[in-house]
């Protein structure tokens, strides 16, 4: 057997309560839950660079190069896992924990070995549902600027002659390099609705970053320059077409609820002038706009009002869970309704 040593990230992922949940389900709803696990957690370990070792049972044993990544991922799967429990039934929601420790481990094809491993496993067993521990080695060892991580205290661990050091990844802090404005998957607001920002949609700032640097690193300064400033005219011209169709389009108003727009009909017989009340999703806008029901300017101040309709309710919503005003249930309940809303399905 070819063994080698590697420092490595070692993360374990399970399913909170697996045992008590598997005996109430038959072996079809069982094997369901279980691909649901694997279908949504997968595919981010493979975006963040993770390599899944094994899988035993309810449990994934991963590992990673770098403790950031590693920790970037915990908060997507807990993002990703969030995301389909505000859509499922409560008898099919999945909560996980997530555990992380680092150091030198002995690697085969199939498995890892070693003590790092058993502390990790150990602090899986200490981890509560929808969280994220990790030790004191791999909180050293990250980029603290990317990931917020408060202390929880030593902690006794079973077959551990140590008291280990353990931290936590807290929930609704917002990591100080990702920009507020996160929209990158098209939807505003992820800060608020996901306990970890909406980490599961956003992708890793190296393998963003790279491309783009050796693309443009090869082109020479005058052929940089003439696309700018064919990018300048050209913005400008899109920019004043855009102006001027506001100008001729017809006036959205926005009353109390952004959700509800007065839209102004023209160009019908026997209809000029006349203002309907339509309560808009971001569904519905879409269709009126394909059946040229609305103009572009229209399209455009619909679908803001909305966004910020959309924001404003979920920051409430947080407001008065964070100052207990409102139960984890009602919260859960409200966002779920609130995204409806928004999204028109």
């Amino acid at each position: 057997m070819n063994i080698k040593t590697e420092n490595l990230t070692i993360l374990f992922v399970d399913i909170a309560g697996f045992t008590a949940t598997t005996s109430r389900q038959s072996r079809a709803e069982n094997a369901h839950l279980l691909q649901t696990f694997d279908s949504t957690l997968l595919p981010l370990i493979k975006r963040f660079k993770g390599i899944v070792v094994k899988s035993i049972g309810d449990a994934l044993l991963i590992t990673f190069r770098s403790p950031t990544d590693a920790m970037l991922c915990s908060m997507a799967l807990q993002d990703a896992m969030h995301e389909y429990n505000l859509n499922a039934p409560e008898e099919k929601r999945i909560q996980i924990r997530v555990a992380a420790n680092l150091g030198e481990v002995r690697v085969t094809k199939n498995d890892i070995f070693g003590e790092p491993v058993n502390v990790a496993s150990r602090i899986e067993g200490v981890a509560p549902a929808d969280e994220i521990y990790l030790s004191e080695a791999v909180y050293m060892a990250m980029n603290k600027a990317e990931v917020p991580a408060q202390e929880v205290g030593f902690k006794e661990l079973k077959g551990i002659p140590q008291p280990i050091r353990l931290y936590s990844i807290p929930r609704f802090a917002i990591p100080r390099l990702i920009p507020e404005s996160v929209a990158a998957s098209g939807e505003q607001g992820n800060e608020l609705l996901f306990p970890y920002g909406g980490m599961h949609h956003r992708m890793p700032q190296s393998s963003s970053s790279r491309p783009v640097l050796s693309f443009f690193g090869g082109i020479p300064k005058y052929v940089m320059y003439i696309i700018a400033v064919i990018s300048v005219v050209f913005g400008g011209i899109v920019l004043y077409r855009a102006i001027s169709n506001g100008i001729k389009d017809a006036t959205v108003s926005t009353p109390s609820d952004s959700s509800v727009i007065e839209t102004k009909k023209s160009g019908v017989s026997g209809t000029t002038g006349k203002t309907e009340h339509v309560k808009w999703s971001v569904a519905s806008v879409k269709s009126a706009y394909k059946a040229e029901r609305i103009s572009k300017a229209e399209y455009k101040r619909i679908v803001q009002n909305l966004k910020e309709n959309y924001k404003n309710k979920i920051r409430n919503l947080k407001q008065d869970y964070r100052a207990d005003k409102i139960s984890r249930d009602v919260y859960e309940n409200e966002v779920r309704k609130a995204k409806r809303e928004y999204a028109g399905n």
